[in-house]
């Protein structure tokens, strides 16, 4: 199955415009691990691990 971790990007630019500390705390967590992600499918399909 293939996530776009893009898409979860864009969710978690949404939620980082709230006001919300709740949406905020939860919109940093899903930017980095949406980075982290993109990051390790590059690696993967360009063979590099």
């Amino acid at each position: 199955m293939n996530f776009c971790w893009r898409g979860y990007h864009d969710l978690a630019c949404e939620l980082a415009d709230n006001d919300s500390s709740a949406k905020k705390r939860t919109s940093i967590n899903r930017s980095y691990y949406s980075a982290y992600c993109v990051a390790r499918d590059f690696l993967i399909e360009n063979k590099i691990i």
